[in-house]
């Protein structure tokens, strides 16, 4: 009796195990995983691969793996590729992996995930499961304990010696900075020697403008007004220079006022004082002198510049002089004048 009863147990597991393999034949998808070693020294590492064959409708959800895998440490895997053959899609993924510790591994198997077109229901498949053995390397206890070898030196690059390179130019540099700025610091400064550019008279700049608005002739065309303009700006630009007077801000009756302490010749006085005031007409009245005036101007200004060239203000000495002289001449008076 119990032998029926277990016949029908291994009947029933063989069926299931029939309909399951036909479920997944008829679905088109195997997975498994195969390692290129069983067994490896610890501190080793093998190759895992991972592979999924399936047919075009079949969509497969990728297992993602971090750090471990079943006590192994994971040191790299690489991407996910895929190949066709035999009107089946297979995709495919390595890993490597390590142990550190002896002993027998047994790396279950993965659920893969996938769901077929056309169906919305998830569906899973298993790959196989894989045993692996570290071990570690055998200790003869017959031999002796052998001393720990020394370590062995790596020959060096021009890399492991830059940083000594660099460090040396940069202390060269601060030395030989040091030095050269201590040597020009002690060291006496030489003697620089401006020159200054002379200094353009007066009266060579107020000829150089006179002959440029001659040859603008501004009258002959017309334009009286921007001609007296330009003569007694002329003009008053060069009292400033010669007489040291503020002529370029000042009236026609305070530029005469001015001048009249410059002991300046009667003749030279007039003339200017005719030409102000007919310039003043001239642009404030619209006045408009004849030819003869405008060419008489020009020669007044001229004349005034050569005439006045060499002025030079009297200095505080010359008029104590003249002042002692005046009463020296005064005393000499009274005392003639007592004689008698």
């Amino acid at each position: 009796m119990k032998h029926i009863i277990y016949f029908k147990y291994i009947f029933s597991a063989a069926i299931f195990i029939f309909l399951t393999f036909a479920q997944l034949a008829a679905q088109g998808i195997e997975a498994r995983i195969s390692a290129d070693t069983n067994e490896m020294l610890i501190g080793d590492q093998i190759n895992l691969t991972l592979s999924v064959s399936h047919t075009p409708n079949v969509k497969v959800e990728w297992p993602l793996f971090v750090d471990t895998l079943a006590g192994f440490d994971i040191i790299s895997k690489t991407q996910v590729e895929s190949a066709n053959a035999d009107n089946k899609i297979l995709e495919y993924q390595q890993i490597t992996l390590t142990a550190f510790d002896s002993g027998f591994y047994r790396i279950p198997s993965i659920d893969i995930p996938y769901t077929v077109d056309g169906s919305a229901d998830p569906k899973a498949t298993f790959t196989n499961a894989v045993s692996i053995n570290v071990f570690t390397v055998p200790i003869d206890t017959t031999q002796d304990i052998k001393a720990i070898k020394e370590i062995i030196g790596e020959p060096l690059t021009f890399g492991d010696y830059l940083p000594y390179i660099i460090l040396g130019l940069l202390l060269v540099g601060l030395i030989g900075g040091g030095i050269w700025y201590f040597s020009r610091r002690n060291k006496e400064e030489p003697l620089v020697i401006s020159r200054l550019q002379p200094k353009i008279p007066p009266h060579e700049i107020a000829m150089k403008k006179l002959a440029d608005l001659e040859a603008e002739r501004l009258w002959q065309k017309g334009e009286i007004k921007a001609y007296y303009i330009g003569l007694t700006e002329i003009l008053r630009e060069y009292m400033e220079g010669r007489f040291n007077i503020a002529a370029l801000e000042s009236t026609t009756h305070e530029i005469m006022r001015d001048l009249g302490g410059m002991d300046l010749k009667p003749i030279q006085m007039t003339h200017i004082g005719e030409l102000l005031e007919m310039a003043d007409l001239a642009k404030f009245a619209k006045f408009k002198p004849g030819q003869n005036e405008n060419l008489l101007s020009m020669d007044t200004v001229r004349t005034f510049i050569k005439e006045t060239k060499s002025w030079k203000e009297k200095s505080e000495g010359e008029e104590n002089n003249n002042n002692s002289n005046s009463n020296e001449e005064e005393k000499i008076s009274e005392t003639i004048s007592d004689s008698k």
